[in-house]
Parts: C-alpha cells; sequence; structure tokens
C-alpha cells in the first residue's frame, strides 16, 4: 500500500508517441475505474484539442467488461476494441510497458532502500522518466519529443533517493545558529517543471513538494551490505597478522611462513618448519616423524631406518634392523 493508500495503478498509453500517463487506484471498482477514466478524458481533449477516437485493452471481466464504462464510451463515441480472451499479445503495447515501469521501479526501490510504502513514487518516477526516453518504437525518438515536436529537458533529473538538503524559510528556523536546512530525499518530479521536486521527508514522515533544494547524488539511503556469497574463484589473502593464506570462502589455509629449500646435499628438500621432507630427485618423502618413506602416489611404504648390506660372502642382502625379517639373494633379479 502506498503512503495515500493505493493498492494499484492504471496506464493509459498515446499509441502514436507512447507517451504514458498513470492514475493511482484505491481499489479495481467499476465506479472508481470510471472516475479516473473521465479524468483522463478530460485532460487529454482539453489540452491536446482532440478527442479519443479508439479505445484498446485486454478482455479482463474486471476492469473495463462493465456496463458503467461501456456506456461512458458510447455516450462519447468511443470505439471500444478488447483483446480476444487468452491473447494477452494483442494487448502487448501495454502488457510491455507495465513491465517496463515495474522494473525500473523496484530497480530503483532497491537502489535506495526507501520505505516500501513509496513503490508508487517509484513507479511515478519511472513513467516520468519514460516519456524522456528514446524508445525503439519511435526509431530513436523520446515520446515527449514525438507528442510535443520539442526536445525535453533532462538538467534537473536527480538520482532516485539521494540525499538532499530544503532550505528551510527564516520562520521555520529554531534560531539563529540551528541549521539553514532540513535533510530530505529524493523521490521525483512535479508535472512538467523543472524547478519543483517530490521530497521524502523522514522526521515528518511524509511527501513534500520543494523548489529550493541541493542534492547529493553521491549519498543515498541504502547502507552497504556484505555479500554472504563465497568467492567462486577463491583468491587467496592474508589473515590480519600475515601469517596464513585464507582462500575467499574461509574453507582452507595453509601457513604463509613455510618455505621449502634443499639440505647441504641437494638431494632433499625441506618445509622450515620440519613437518615434510621430500627427496628432490625422486617422488618419495618422509612422514612428519621422519621414519617412514612414502611414494608420492601412496601405494608403496618401506622403513626409512631399514638399510642393506651384503653378507660376509657377498651372495645376500640382509636388513641392518633384522636377522631373518627379510633375505634376498643377491644374485637373483
Amino acid at each position: 500500500m502506498s503512503q495515500s493508500g493505493c493498492r494499484y495503478y492504471i496506464l493509459y498509453i498515446d499509441d502514436y508517441s507512447r507517451l504514458s500517463w498513470l492514475f493511482f487506484l484505491h481499489s479495481k471498482t467499476s465506479a472508481e475505474i470510471c472516475k479516473v477514466f473521465r479524468e483522463f478524458k478530460t485532460m487529454t481533449e482539453l489540452k491536446f484539442s482532440t478527442r479519443i477516437a479508439r479505445f484498446q485493452c485486454d478482455n479482463g471481466k474486471g476492469e473495463y467488461d462493465k456496463e458503467e464504462f461501456r456506456s461512458i464510451l458510447k455516450e462519447f463515441g468511443i470505439s471500444f476494441e478488447p483483446a480476444p480472451p487468452y491473447t494477452q499479445h494483442k494487448n502487448g503495447v501495454a502488457e510491455r510497458m507495465i513491465q517496463t515501469h515495474n522494473a525500473k521501479a523496484r530497480a530503483m526501490m532497491l537502489d535506495s532502500q526507501l520505505p516500501q510504502s513509496l513503490w508508487a513514487e517509484a513507479i511515478n518516477t519511472a513513467n516520468y522518466l519514460h516519456a524522456r526516453s528514446p524508445t525503439s518504437a519511435n526509431k530513436g525518438i523520446t515520446p515527449y519529443e514525438k507528442l510535443y515536436g520539442s526536445k525535453p529537458t533532462i538538467s534537473h533529473l536527480r538520482r532516485f533517493g539521494c540525499k538532499a538538503y530544503r532550505m528551510l524559510p527564516a520562520a521555520q528556523r529554531h534560531g539563529q545558529f540551528a541549521s539553514p536546512a532540513e535533510t530530505v530525499y529524493m523521490l521525483g518530479y512535479v508535472h512538467d517543471s523543472t524547478s519543483i521536486w517530490r521530497l521524502w521527508n523522514t522526521e515528518r514522515q511524509r511527501v513534500i513538494q520543494a523548489s529550493n533544494v541541493r542534492f547529493d547524488e553521491l549519498a543515498i539511503t541504502a547502507k552497504p551490505v556484505q555479500s554472504t556469497i563465497s568467492d567462486p574463484f577463491k583468491i587467496a589473502k592474508l589473515d590480519t597478522d600475515g601469517s596464513r593464506e585464507v582462500d575467499a570462502s574461509g574453507s582452507q589455509q595453509v601457513d604463509a611462513n613455510v618455505t621449502r629449500h634443499c639440505d647441504a646435499n641437494g638431494s632433499r628438500q625441506v618445509a622450515t618448519d620440519g613437518s615434510r621432507q621430500v627427496d628432490a630427485n625422486a617422488t618419495r618423502h618422509c612422514d612428519a616423524d621422519g621414519s617412514r618413506q612414502v611414494d608420492a602416489d601412496g601405494s608403496r611404504q618401506v622403513d626409512a631406518n631399514a638399510t642393506r648390506h651384503r653378507d660376509a660372502n657377498g651372495s645376500r642382502q640382509v636388513n641392518a634392523d633384522t636377522e631373518t625379517s627379510r633375505q634376498a639373494d643377491a644374485d637373483s633379479p
């Protein structure tokens, strides 16, 4: 629900220029639909000195398929052209326009983090910006220019939801040394004026209109949001003490101080913390206690303390740490 209690909105689109007019509704009753249409009809006919000839809509059974509304069309000679049932694409201009307005308003609300009750202000601003944005339906011309014959002024456009400062009249200031301005937030524009804006006053919780305003478009009501999604690339970084490397997801940690070097004879690589030793010329490494040698693929293990020598006649190799555990004929393959 909006600040004024509205729940819905209705768009009337000029098929020639694609300019749209926006009206907010408290309900979808036939009485309110007819009231809004009469207001729209009177406004356009007085402003453009012409009359509405055709009225296209979907085949909905709620808003326009009522005798009261059809009687208005008959009274003023307006042709009623509803789309056939289950063929919304026949009313594609209106359907697409509503989708575009909703997408723009949703983006502005998410960026500004303003209260959800201000959704109507976002929709109204989206409609205002649409009239001043080039469209492919007009071959790159804005709806405003095609209908009015002149380019629209856009120098007054400001970021939706940005912080602004409304200069207070002297009568509204609280003392000589009080602040000469109050903090407000930008919501939108007033009709075709380029010097009046709609603003949100957080203290009074109401929408106001003002012209003597200064904007800070770098300041927004939204607070920075920290993403809960881990880095899919797991980029490594140092933690606060600089001693460990932690990937972005926090799932892996390695000691940043562990470096490797070769021992004196150049045949082994030893970690500075002594936890692992690797033979530089082979694919074997020792366990932490140095007692076993393991192949890199883990398929074979031998006792690192066990050495072999030939017996007196040179025909057999015997383990030095046992007398009978394993013997092999030196002449056998």
